[in-house]
């Protein structure tokens, strides 16, 4: 008899006994909103963050995912976008800050630099991504499709 691919029996046991052990004052939960509302029983929802990064873009296991978003008090969106999506699609209403990824010093530009759109030729979006729903390809293509309509020549 082989064992499940995805032992989830024993992650939520373990997740749980981590959380027993340790007592922690807050429980950052990254990026995943399925399959954790075992999670947030172990550590008391008014302990629980959610830091979303995109997995609320994704639309399967919608029941699980409703079910835990209306469960956790706070969360942090990595854009405005995500911040958005969290409010608008699934209903989000405890605390939302928006905190974006981080750049190292190095990388900061030193100086505002304003950029005009080039007239010249027309503008071009590009997407680095996975054709997967939750990589949000299809907004740009909605975004192509906006600024044609406002003229843009894109």
């Amino acid at each position: 008899m082989s064992l499940p691919a995805r032992p989830g029996a024993l992650r939520a046991w373990h997740c749980r006994r981590v959380i027993r052990t340790t007592r922690p004052d807050a429980v950052l939960i990254w990026n995943r909103t399925a399959k954790l509302n075992g999670l947030v029983d172990a550590a008391g929802e008014t302990r629980c963050i959610h830091w979303e990064h995109g997995a609320a873009w994704d639309g399967t296991r919608s029941a699980d995912r409703a079910r835990y978003l209306a469960r956790v008090p706070a969360a942090i969106a990595n854009s405005r976008a995500a911040a958005r999506f969290l409010q608008l699609r699934w209903d989000y209403s405890g605390t939302l800050r928006v905190c974006r990824n981080a750049l190292r010093p190095s990388q900061l530009p030193t100086e505002q630099v304003p950029r005009a759109c080039p007239a010249a030729r027309p503008l071009r979006l590009g997407v680095a991504a996975r054709l997967y729903p939750v990589k949000g390809v299809a907004l740009v293509v909605h975004a192509l499709a906006l600024l044609r309509r406002h003229g843009a020549d894109a």
